[in-house]
């Protein structure tokens, strides 16, 4: 199921949450221990991304940390073209 269409029938059910983790603002480790934290209460995904000096390498880190304890949609939260991550399940862009 696409990312797409795994939203649109979890928001039929109910509202959703998604858990944004910033790998620039906090460890692997505790990036770990929040991602299996908010999944074992009810988060229906993740997104990644928040801080403008993120490197690819830190992005590409969390998203394979977080999809070898979950199967929820991992979204990248892209700041800059440099933190976008082929290994993401979907990507949200706010363009204005």
């Amino acid at each position: 199921m696409s990312v797409h269409d795994y939203i649109i029938k979890r928001r039929e059910k109910k509202p959703l949450h998604f858990t944004l983790l910033d790998p620039g603002k906090m460890g692997s480790d505790e990036l770990v221990e929040l991602a299996t934290q908010t999944a074992n209460v009810g988060t229906d995904g993740f997104m990644v991304g928040g801080s403008t000096d993120l490197s690819l390498e830190k992005v590409d880190s969390a998203v394979d940390a977080i999809k070898e304890i979950t199967h929820l949609p991992v979204i990248l939260f892209p700041t800059h073209a440099s933190s976008v991550s082929g290994k993401a399940d979907a990507i949200f862009l706010c363009l204005f």
